[in-house]
């Protein structure tokens, strides 16, 4: 489903990468290369929170999947700590789109939720 779309790209957001092989991390300090895991966490939940989905290729083509959102989503499996789900719940406000073929052409558009 387009919605199952929207929080795979969720989850590639929140996946922790293993840093091996030529990809390995550089210590500022010492310059040794050593294997390693980058990856990012919610420590707190804010008032409002923005995800950004790639949309285009390396070549600056549009990624053309249609993404349909929740209404609803419960950040507690991002976070550093788990929460209460209560807390964690967040409502969706708006979604900013882009219309037209590449990266070089087309407009934005803001969708926001109405406040009643």
């Amino acid at each position: 489903s387009k919605i199952k779309y929207a929080l795979e790209g969720l989850e590639s957001y929140f996946k922790v990468d293993d840093l091996t092989g030529a990809n390995k991390y550089r210590c500022d300090n010492c310059k040794q290369l050593s294997n390693a895991k980058k990856g990012s966490k919610i420590i707190s939940i804010p008032s409002v929170v923005t995800f950004q989905f790639k949309r285009f290729t390396n070549s600056l083509r549009k990624i053309g999947k249609l993404i349909e959102y929740p209404r609803s989503l419960n950040l507690n499996r991002y976070m550093e700590h788990e929460q209460d789900n209560e807390k964690t719940k967040l409502e969706l406000f708006g979604v900013i789109v882009h219309s037209g073929s590449s990266a070089g052409s087309g407009h934005y558009y803001a969708f926001i939720k109405n406040g009643q």
